[in-house]
């Protein structure tokens, strides 16, 4: 039998939701950032940042998935 030491699996989903929260409101944080930035403003650098959200999302969401 295998003990989950607690204090663990509470980082765990205190880091799954912060990644969770960016990637809900990336296209919120985009605009804002369009809005102030103006022409300086690199769409493609924003979304290759949220891709990459995403992409820990998922990884996070099955590691913390594995533990319990």
């Amino acid at each position: 039998m295998t003990m989950l030491n607690i204090d663990t699996l509470e980082k765990d989903d205190k880091i799954l939701r912060a990644a969770m929260l960016k990637k809900r409101y990336a296209n919120v944080i985009m605009k804002s950032q369009k809005q102030v930035l103006g022409k300086v403003f690199d769409e493609k650098k924003y979304e290759e940042k949220g891709r990459i959200v995403g992409e820990a999302v998922a990884r996070r969401k099955s590691k913390v998935a594995g533990k319990r």
